[in-house]
């Protein structure tokens, strides 16, 4: 909790307006996709067509021809659920916490999973 504690330090010692969120140090248990972890899917039955992953990447959409994009060009979605149907984001700054964008956030993510696998 470190960088917690020294975040904490600097809004103190700048004596910035900032309330406090008690939910950034509580420590959750382990998601059910780490306790209990997916060994095996078949993608067909699952109605999967596609999986993208990538990381260490500049962020470019312009390859995804659909309308689900602002007009800076970043993607519109609410908790990684897309305006456009069926397509997805995950690992996006602070899509939906601050942790969101690292490898693992997703199992972090259960409120989107029902939408995602219905």
């Amino acid at each position: 909790m470190s960088l917690l504690d020294e975040a904490d330090a600097y809004v103190a010692r700048d004596r910035l307006d900032l309330s406090e969120e008690p939910a950034a140090r509580r420590i959750h248990p382990d998601p059910e996709c780490v306790t209990n972890p997916i060994r095996e899917l078949d993608l067909s039955e699952a109605g999967i067509a596609a999986i993208v992953w990538a990381t260490g990447f500049a962020v470019d959409y312009s390859w995804l021809k659909v309308d689900a994009f602002d007009e800076k060009g970043g993607p519109r979605h609410h908790r990684g659920v897309s305006s456009e149907p069926g397509l997805y984001f995950l690992g996006l700054p602070w899509q939906s916490q601050r942790g969101s964008s690292f490898i693992g956030a997703s199992g972090m993510m259960p409120n989107t999973w029902p939408t995602v696998f219905r």
